[in-house]
Order: C-alpha cells, then structure tokens, then sequence
C-alpha cells in the first residue's frame, strides 16, 4: 500500500521546501507521489517545489484551498491520499503508522492526528489536538 500526497500551497516560498523534504523523508516505498497545487502564488512557491525531482507541480488558478486539494486530488494515482498544508512537518515513519492504521482497520476512511503550530500565540504553539 502506497499513497498519495497532495500539498495545495498559495505563497509558501518560506516552508513548502521543508515539508516536501518531510516526506521525502518517510520511507520511500511507501510514498507514492508528491502533488504540490500552485494556487495562484505572487511568490517562488513554483519553482522551489520544482527544484525537488520527485514532485509534480499543477496549476490552480481558482483560489480557494479547497479548490487546490481537489484539483490535486484528481490527479492522484493512490487509493490512499494524505493532503498536507504546505507548512507541514512529519514526523519520521508517519506514513508508516498512518498506513498500518488503513491496513489493520478496513472500514477506516479518514484519519487525523496532533499537530503544533510553529507561529502565532504561544497557546497554539504548545499543541492542538483535532
């Protein structure tokens, strides 16, 4: 079981480059392509994202997050799909553990985990579970 990630990104030149090397980071035989959604940016978001061979870039135009995810959803080739803001951070083996969860809970169709915000007040910087 591979999967799919999809990163819908609007002006993320400061942290795009960080998340794909996350998951470039997860165990490659797991990951079965990188899908970064340009939605319109005014910035270097495009060609950081294309300096990283294993991503395919597509162009939104429509702004919208959920305009992007879709777009880059539809282009997907995995059965699974793991859509990621573009300042998102994996842990090591995340894919391995989510994959495990699909794999041993068949009727599983969506899962969500911890995550920190790196700016902003500090009460959202210690941690917010959803």
């Amino acid at each position: 079981m591979k999967a799919s990630f999809v990163i819908p990104a609007r002006n993320e030149e400061n942290y795009i480059s960080e998340t794909i090397q996350s998951i470039l980071r997860q165990p490659r035989e797991l990951v079965e392509e990188i899908i970064v959604v340009d939605n319109n940016s005014a910035d270097r978001t495009t060609q950081i994202a294309q300096k990283f061979p294993s991503v395919i870039v597509i162009f939104e135009p429509i702004v919208g997050t959920n305009r992007a995810r879709q777009t880059g959803f539809e282009k997907t080739k995995s059965e699974i799909v793991a859509f990621l803001d573009a300042d998102v951070i994996l842990p090591d083996h995340w894919l391995k553990r989510a994959l495990e969860i699909f794999d041993k809970r068949k009727k599983v169709v969506a899962i969500a985990g911890p995550y920190w915000y790196k700016e902003g007040p500090i009460l959202l910087q210690i941690g917010t579970v959803i």
